[in-house]
């Protein structure tokens, strides 16, 4: 039956009626606008009144809908039916729901002029939150590529129902907005989509000059491959350009590349001098390629005056590379005064938060005691305690503290049953600071609570610490322990271990100085409880085995030896991503299948279980790097999962502020880390690809070598896309000569131990001859040798290693 007879033949409509019929209109391109608004007329819910309508739009501004809700609004609205006040909320609640129904927002878009000029365009002004944002929902969106917001935006800017100028320019508009990197990436995966032409980048280099200043890093990567496309075009204001590139100066190596080679290249112009300026910036970036070559074009320029004496490029070519080169130093961070608490504290509210402002936030509410500072942000604190489905890093944080102000108020929040069971150590945490303080009193000084950037916290401050409390009569919380054990650094643990009191005045906080005494490295007592004394031990030596917890049958990863997983790509039918792979980690002699949160070393059996479920998920975006300074490993086994969720995700969702976090940790690299690094390499989202590659150019092999990576590749190549791993690493390998050697040793390495018909191994070929057209590579290697020979036929694959057999000869 058509939707027209139908139409005539049906009664008063009800919502799931009217999805079906709507659906069926929809697929007819003869339907107008004014057919769907007289098919609203016939809906026969006393839905909406006055008040239902305000409530709608304000819950969908925040819920994601699997339902077109907004779709029966908007034609109701249009019939004269109800009224709706076009604000953020009804913004919001276009992007949650509208898209269930095929066609449902290309038909709106298209017809709905009102809707698309008053509506639509703000959707690059409202950033959203919680579950709601662009970024969020096309993440979940179950139909095709097409029907995402970016594809339709994609489709309608094609057909011209969108000016594309129009578009390219919200884009650039949104992103010098203070949006979260999260949500700026999808502006810039669309602006990317667009291809924006060299005419088209002429006329928006203001704009992109200006995103050189931003704080998320693929926004800034965005502008200086624009501004790389105009400068190759010979039409870059290389001038306009000076003026604009210090803030980028720090950026990853591959960007500062670009805008050094760019300055460089208009000295024959009129104000070298603000240009040799700005080259003089990258004198001090952390990576040695950088720093030369900013030296190179000032002796180019003949600015020999702006050079240092002795440039730390100059040292490090004559001591060579070392672990820690192109690592911030960790900075002091200090405890939060009283007056600046309300001002923090809206900022930690509003998920601005990175992991040591959350546990300064979590410190300064917990010796609070003046309470009355705390009342205007109430209002906040109770809607923040509800958490969206898929929290990211600082709306984690915002949520946590949130429930720590609600039950300091006496109050209780969504979801809350009174059960102790988290998943995690920081939620252990906050809970237990919650409960102390909603007994009116303060929680008094928390034993974990960072000292430095890196998350670190001295052995004699920790021992103040225990001793403060101890001596206010505060029995020591378990899971600050936990915490505060894994984050004491190595440095002056002899003289802070003479001084942990033999007697506390607390009875209860005896056992937990002899934890404290043993990870200063004092003698073992009973093991009991096992959490801290785990902790301990991996406080005592982090990357080693503990020969007492082994002896007294804790010998599984985390435990007794350092943190490690065995990973093992399994094939599923019932999985949600392309290829029906899932991840599944098991642990070798892990002892529970059950997630342990005061355990975080140790990651749960999950032999019997699809999904490794130790996932910190979105919260080990901004506290994984700080939970185990020592241990690289640590923070990778706690993001890993959410990296094999971004294999096939066509959003990022947080797992770029998880590269970088293993960028900025300053502990040992294992496999583990190794693993992260190359799931990250394969992750769909391109921009997140480009901060892997950054980051292998800076850790191989300096903080990793070439062989544990190669044998993490070989692990993970069953389920990941091996063309995403060819353009990652020839992003890598151009970013300096020592990154270009090590793709190239790696890619050896790896290659001849997976199947010669693997699908993208001909790109991978491809990377290895690039990378390798100035040397013979691995002439002495038997093993790639005999790889090569297994090539048949007139295949890419084929003939790139007969090409590379006779570069060997």
């Amino acid at each position: 039956m058509s939707w027209r007879r139908a139409l005539r033949t049906t009664g008063p409509l009800r919502g799931a009626a009217f999805s079906r019929l709507l659906t069926k209109m929809l697929a007819d391109p003869q339907t107008t606008l004014d057919d769907a608004i007289a098919l609203a007329r016939r809906i026969e819910d006393d839905w909406p009144g006055p008040y239902d309508v305000t409530w709608m739009s304000s819950f969908h501004s925040s819920h994601y809908s699997p339902r077109d809700v907004f779709v029966e609004m908007r034609l109701q609205e249009l019939a004269g039916m109800i009224t709706v006040p076009h604000d953020d909320d009804y913004v919001l609640a276009m992007v949650a729901a509208m898209g269930a129904i095929p066609g449902a927002r290309l038909f709106l878009l298209r017809h709905d002029t009102r809707l698309r000029e008053e509506v639509f365009w703000r959707i690059f002004e409202v950033e959203g939150g919680g579950e709601v944002s662009l970024a969020n929902v096309d993440k979940f969106t179950r139909f095709e590529e097409s029907a995402t917001w970016h594809g339709v935006v994609l489709q309608l800017t094609d057909e011209g129902v969108l000016p594309r100028e129009r578009v390219l320019t919200a884009c650039l508009d949104a992103l010098t907005r203070d949006f979260s990197a999260y949500t700026s990436g999808w502006y810039s995966r669309l602006f990317t989509s667009l291809r924006p032409t060299v005419d088209e980048l002429s006329r928006l280099e203001a704009s992109l000059l200006a995103l050189l200043s931003s704080r998320v890093g693929p926004t800034v990567t965005v502008a200086v491959r624009s501004l790389w496309s105009l400068h190759k075009a010979r039409r870059l204001d290389v001038d306009r350009l000076a003026d604009f590139a210090a803030p980028a100066m720090s950026a990853g190596k591959a960007n500062v590349a670009h805008l050094v080679t760019m300055l460089r290249s208009g000295v024959g112009d009129q104000d070298a001098t603000a240009r040799a300026d700005a080259i003089a910036d990258a004198l001090d970036h952390p990576h040695p390629d950088i720093r030369s070559a900013a030296e190179d074009a000032l002796r180019h320029m003949g600015r020999l005056d702006l050079l240092p004496t002795s440039t730390p490029a100059a040292a490090a070519s004559v001591a060579g590379p070392s672990p820690d080169e192109g690592l911030e130093t960790p900075s002091a961070v200090y405890p939060w005064p009283e007056s600046d608490i309300g001002e923090r504290l809206g900022a930690v509210l509003a998920g601005n938060a990175d992991g040591i402002e959350f546990e300064l936030a979590l410190a300064a509410l917990a010796t609070l005691t003046d309470r009355s500072l705390l009342a205007p942000l109430m209002k906040v604190a109770r809607k923040r305690t509800e958490p969206p489905d898929w929290p990211r890093g600082g709306q984690t944080a915002a949520m946590l503290i949130a429930r720590v102000l609600v039950r300091m108020h006496g109050e209780t929040y969504y979801g809350a049953t009174g059960s102790a069971e988290h998943d995690t150590v920081v939620e252990c945490r906050s809970d237990e600071v919650g409960r102390e303080l909603a007994r009116g009193m303060p929680a008094g000084v928390l034993l974990a609570t960072p000292e430095d950037s890196a998350g670190g916290v001295s052995p004699a401050t920790l021992v103040d610490r225990f001793i403060e409390r101890d001596q206010a009569g505060r029995r020591v919380l378990p899971a600050d322990l936990v915490a505060a054990l894994l984050r004491v650094s190595a440095d002056g643990r002899a003289a802070a271990l003479a001084r942990v009191p033999s007697r506390p005045v607390v009875d209860a906080n005896g056992v937990a100085a002899d934890a404290l005494r043993y990870a200063l490295g004092g003698e073992m007592r009973a093991i009991e409880p096992l959490d801290w004394w785990i902790a301990a031990a991996r406080a005592r030596n982090p990357l080693g085995d503990d020969p007492l917890l082994i002896a007294a049958g804790h010998d599984y990863p985390g435990a007794g030896t350092r943190t490690s997983v065995t990973e093992e790509w399994e094939p599923t039918q019932a999985d949600h991503w392309k290829g029906g792979r899932s991840m599944r980690l098991m642990v070798v002699g892990g002892a529970s299948s059950r997630i342990e949160p005061l355990r975080p070393t140790c990651a749960p059996s999950t032999k019997r279980r699809r999904y490794s479920s130790f996932e910190w998920g979105n919260a080990g975006q901004i506290f994984g790097d700080i939970v185990c300074p020592a241990d690289a490993d640590v923070a990778s086994l706690l993001g890993l999962q959410m990296l094999v969720s971004g294999l096939e995700s066509v959003t990022e969702f947080g797992q770029a502020e998880i590269i970088d976090g293993l960028a900025r940790h300053r502990g040992e690299w294992g496999p583990l880390s190794a693993s992260a690094l190359v799931l990250a390499l394969g992750q769909r989202p391109a921009l997140t690809r480009i901060h892997a590659a950054e980051l292998f150019a800076a850790a191989v092999p300096r903080r990793v070598s070439v062989a544990t990576v190669a044998d993490a590749f070989v692990r993970h190549a069953p389920g990941c896309v091996l063309p995403r791993w060819a353009t990652a690493l020839a992003d890598a390998s151009s970013i300096s000569s020592e990154a270009r050697t090590a793709v190239a040793d790696t890619l050896s390495a790896f290659l001849p131990r997976i199947p010669n018909n693997s699908r993208g191994v001909d790109k991978l070929l491809d990377v290895l001859i690039a990378t390798t057209e100035d040397q013979t590579i691995a002439a002495a290697d038997p093993k790639l040798r005999e790889w090569l020979e297994t090539f048949r036929g007139s295949s890419r694959a084929a003939v790139n290693a007969r090409a590379l057999l006779t570069r060997q000869r």
